[in-house]
């Protein structure tokens, strides 16, 4: 009853507070697809800007809303933006000679429709800006006219994790922890996965409020590793080679960008993906994935697992069995096994297993539940059933209470301690 009660109080507020379409310019790309992902976990409406629907779809899911856009001609990108709402903006566009001005073109079209409440950019390492190598000149014009036009968040990553050790990476390991070169085998580097930007876009993207959004924010790893160091905790070898970058850029790549910043942990809430975790949950995803490896496959069905992995994703299968209720992996054994989904996920799905509290949907711990309430920008206990009730897959996907007075109890400490709002 009470909750009926504060669902009616809150009724007009929730009306215009609705989550805005996020539009995303880059949704194919390392970063974008991610977000895509993210989104559609948790219920928020989204428009994959892209000039090839079909490949678009065929990366983000047939259920994907795409929409053809030069993003060269403001006309094309009229057409594709919510007409007459508000909106906010993801973009990660390639680097090459059109990229500034690509980008320009999109910020000055959301700019003048008064509709785009936010904005997130995805730019380089700070250390290549402030050296003034490689693609700096672009990402520094981008993010000042960002910066005059829209409110943001820029986020500067440093060397994608998925780059290096992914499949088409320049590794080139097939299907194991093979020997491979690499210019950067033996720079210390704070690698930082495409998963984890893209959460933390998604966070700035769903917030409640924009202007407690961070302005910039420089995201890493947990620590700095090498390629040699990861690829030989996985039984492999990686040996340096020369390079054809311009040597001023591949300087600053292999001394400056060891630096960690815990900007990526505050945004999340939590530590965010070391190298070495990545690179082991990709070995596994490629071998469970070609059909050929019985011998890590399910049950030693080497084609049966790659046909139901491409068939009935990750994110599919926990969201049916996060709507069973359950909580631990005993009763997920007993109580039984949505249909379809298998009776050992972890070993279907071990590079995307989180552990089962993840995955059954268990809420956080409060001391975990509070650090990631606090990247929502939500600012008082109105302000959050608002939000709950507006965006209950939000919190659902991040595993927070609807109530959290009631459901840590004892454990509450308030909700300036929750929100981060206490003085």
């Amino acid at each position: 009853m009470r909750t009926l009660l504060v669902a009616g109080l809150l009724w007009p507020a929730i009306k215009a507070a609705r989550q805005p379409t996020v539009v995303v310019a880059g949704a194919t790309g390392t970063v974008g697809r991610e977000l895509v992902r993210i989104l559609r976990r948790q219920d928020v409406p989204t428009i994959a800007l892209g000039r090839d629907v079909l490949r678009a779809k065929r990366i983000l899911g047939i259920n994907a809303c795409c929409r053809e856009v030069d993003l060269g001609d403001a006309e094309s990108i009229k057409a594709a933006l919510p007409v007459d709402e508000p909106f906010r903006l993801f973009v990660a566009t390639p680097n090459g000679p059109d990229q500034f001005q690509l980008e320009k073109t999109l910020f000055d079209v959301c700019a003048a429709t008064n509709r785009c409440e936010h904005a997130v950019k995805v730019s380089t390492a700070t250390p290549v800006l402030e050296a003034r190598v490689g693609p700096f000149d672009a990402h520094t014009r981008a993010e000042a006219l960002l910066a005059d036009s829209l409110s943001h968040t820029i986020l500067r990553p440093s060397l994608y994790a998925q780059t290096v050790f992914s499949e088409h990476g320049p590794l080139g390991l097939p299907s194991g922890a093979g020997d491979g070169q690499h210019v950067l085998a033996d720079a210390p580097v704070a690698y930082v996965s495409a998963v984890d930007v893209a959460a933390v876009a998604a966070r700035a993207l769903v917030s409640d409020d924009v202007s407690r959004n961070a302005k910039m924010l420089d995201l890493t790893g947990p620590a700095a590793t090498t390629i040699s160091e990861v690829v030989q905790q996985a039984g492999g070898n990686v040996v340096s080679c020369t390079s054809t970058l311009p040597a001023d850029f591949l300087r600053v790549l292999a001394t400056q960008l060891s630096k960690v910043s815990h900007d990526t942990e505050r945004a999340l809430g939590f530590e965010p993906t070391a190298a070495s975790d990545f690179f082991e949950r990709e070995l596994r995803r490629r071998a469970l994935d070609c059909g050929k490896n019985g011998a890590i496959a399910y049950n030693g069905r080497a084609v049966y697992t790659a046909n139901y992995r491409s068939s009935l994703p990750f994110d599919e299968v926990r969201r049916k069995s996060r709507g069973l209720g359950l909580r631990c992996r005993e009763d997920y054994e007993e109580l039984g096994v949505p249909k379809y989904a298998p009776s050992r996920p972890e070993d279907m799905f071990p590079d995307r297993w989180l552990g089962w509290d993840d995955y059954l949907g268990v809420r956080r711990p409060y001391d975990e539940g509070r650090r990631v309430a606090q990247t929502l920008g939500i600012s008082s206990e109105l302000r959050w059933y608002t939000y709950a009730l507006d965006r209950p897959a939000v919190l659902e996907d991040l595993r927070l209470p609807f109530r959290p007075p009631q459901a840590y109890g004892d454990e509450w400490r308030g909700w300036g301690d929750w929100l981060g709002t206490s003085v």
